[in-house]
C-alpha cells in the first residue's frame, strides 16, 4: 500500500500470527471477554498502526473506540485503561510465548 507516495509495507509491521494470539490468548481486561485486537494510535484515517501496538480489548470497547462519540482517550479514561502499557505487556507476553513454544 502507498500513502503519499511511501510504501508503508516497509513502515507498518503486519503479522497475522501476533493478531491471532492476542484473539486467543488475551482476553479484555474490563469484562474477560474474547478480544478484538485494536491497533492503538492509528496511522492516519483509515491507515491502521503496526500490528505489534495491539491493545486487547473486547469487541464493546472496540467500537466505542473508533466511533464518533466516544474515541479511545475516553475509554481510556472512563475505563481505567491504558493502551500504550497493555500493548508493552501484550508484546511480553508474545515473546514469553514464542520462548516457551521453542523450548
Amino acid at each position: 500500500m502507498t500513502v503519499y507516495g511511501i510504501d508503508t509495507s516497509k513502515i507498518l509491521h503486519r503479522d497475522s500470527d501476533y493478531l491471532k494470539y492476542i484473539k486467543t490468548m488475551r482476553p479484555c481486561p474490563h469484562c474477560g471477554g474474547p478480544s478484538d485486537p485494536h491497533h492503538v494510535g492509528r496511522g492516519g484515517m483509515g491507515i491502521k498502526g503496526s500490528d505489534y501496538v495491539i491493545a486487547n480489548i473486547c469487541r464493546k470497547l472496540h467500537i466505542l473506540c473508533t466511533g464518533p462519540y466516544y474515541g479511545e482517550k475516553r475509554v481510556q479514561d472512563d475505563f481505567g485503561l491504558d493502551f500504550q502499557q497493555m500493548a508493552i505487556e501484550n508484546l511480553i507476553s508474545y515473546i514469553m510465548y514464542l520462548k516457551c513454544k521453542i523450548s
